[in-house]
């Protein structure tokens, strides 16, 4: 097992407003999510590879506004040595690299019952390299519309484009409380386009759902 300190996360945040501005400044140290795979062995009927979680530091800063009962946001995420796969002559290599992040969304005021929100996110790294895991600009259009049905019922409907390989994501989502101690929540994902997209690739996990929740009293 690793010792605590190379798996233990830190980081911090300080928040303040002005003039119904709202800022944020932050830093983190962590796990990275995304791994980086190794190739430990291989023959003719198997492949081990082995999965990796580098440690990653990422700074930033957030601010939200509002404009005449719209709300305008912005993120943007500076993340140091983050680790990227890629092939050359057939073996797999990772490169590290360092990645800005940032998004800008418009949520707009509830109008009969509906409110809707706008995103535009943005990735880039500073440098990449030949058949990498990833490309070095990814760019997504992202759109929520909510539904509020009255009695703590809401509906959910949210759409995402991928701009350069236009890929395509489709989410929908219905909370429904039938009573004071029981709730049903019916939702479903699904990913299609372009089959070098990275929502494409996702069609296999294309899912609906539901479930029944109930709260008992002892």
């Amino acid at each position: 097992n690793p010792n605590i300190f190379e798996t233990s996360e830190v980081g911090g945040k300080f928040s303040a407003s002005y003039n119904g501005l709202d800022l944020g400044f932050f830093t983190y140290s962590y796990l990275d999510r995304e791994p980086t795979y190794s190739l430990l062995s291989a023959n003719i009927n198997s492949l081990t590879i082995n999965e990796t979680h580098n440690r990653i530091r990422s700074s930033g800063f957030s601010f939200a506004k509002t404009l005449s009962d719209y709300v305008l946001r912005s993120d943007v995420v500076y993340t140091q040595d983050k680790t990227y796969n890629y092939i050359l002559n057939s073996q797999l290599k990772n490169f590290s690299t360092n990645s800005l992040n940032s998004l800008i969304s418009l949520d707009s005021p509830t109008y009969n019952n509906f409110s809707g929100v706008l995103v535009f996110a943005n990735s880039s790294l500073s440098s990449n390299m030949a058949n990498a895991f990833r490309a070095q600009k990814e760019q997504f259009l992202i759109g929520k519309i909510s539904k509020n049905l009255g009695s703590e019922k809401t509906l959910e409907l949210s759409y995402i484009h991928e701009l350069d390989q236009t890929g395509h994501s489709l989410q929908t989502f219905l909370n429904w409380p039938i009573n004071n101690s029981t709730d049903l929540k019916i939702g479903g994902e699904f990913y299609f386009g372009n089959e070098l997209s990275h929502l494409n690739k996702l069609k296999n996990i294309s899912s609906a759902f539901f479930s029944i929740k109930n709260y008992f009293q002892l």
